[in-house]
């Protein structure tokens, strides 16, 4: 199945003329456009096409942000140095937001060690740090709740905390994160925010969650005749 992030640049690509099959992809990856080899390195990963591999390789000496794609790549197609990477760059400098997305690919790979990245990153004074931070967030959801490599994952005060972020941007990625905890709060807090926030368009994701969320808390399961 597709992620969203896959879907999107397989878009931007054949935009952009290029071939979305194995060899065009492939050769995308040697591209001098950075955002060419990014894309590339994307798809390739997503489709597990392990026949690339000795093509992304290359991509792990590579710019930031197209080595951290590189590296996620790798990992999906099963090969060590594609996580060993990742792990090395939470050690970069935040200003290039590859820790950041480093940490959240970690996650999903079952590794949670990124999260005091993200923690850092959701309070910087830059919105765009805290936007790529608040999308990181979602691959620690499955850890709510649970200590996991000396950290104790309470996401839920993590971002109810965050909802007041002066980027409209950022409260709305937050609000959908918030409305998969089963947390009872949640209603609340959505109602708030589909009353109070002072943009219009976070209002109208917060009821359209708000009135979801109601809706699954207040479904009965159905009867089975026996």
């Amino acid at each position: 199945m597709k992620d969203r992030l896959q879907e999107e640049w397989e878009r931007v690509l054949a935009a952009a003329g290029i071939d979305l099959t194995v060899g065009g992809l492939t050769a995308a990856l040697r591209s001098p456009q950075m955002n060419i080899r990014t894309g590339a390195a994307i798809i390739l990963g997503r489709r597990r096409e392990t026949s690339a591999l000795p093509s992304l390789k290359p991509l792990l000496d590579d710019q930031p942000m197209v080595r951290v794609e590189a590296a996620m790549a790798l990992a999906l197609l099963g090969d060590e140095s594609g996580k060993e990477t990742l792990i090395q760059m939470l050690d970069d400098n935040l200003i290039n937001g590859v820790p950041v997305t480093a940490a959240g690919y970690l996650a999903v790979l079952g590794d949670p060690r990124g999260y005091q990245v993200v923690l850092q990153a959701l309070k910087s004074d830059l919105s765009g740090f805290r936007l790529t931070a608040a999308v990181a967030l979602r691959s620690f959801l499955r850890y709510h709740s649970r200590e996991a490599g000396g950290n104790r994952f309470d996401l839920f005060s993590t971002v109810t905390s965050a909802l007041k972020d002066p980027s409209a941007i950022v409260r709305r990625e937050l609000l959908y994160i918030l409305a998969s905890f089963p947390e009872p709060e949640t209603v609340d807090y959505l109602a708030d925010a589909a009353r109070t926030d002072r943009n219009s368009t976070v209002r109208l994701v917060a009821r359209h969650l708000l009135a979801t969320k109601k809706r699954s808390l207040t479904k009965k399961p159905s009867l089975r005749k026996s």
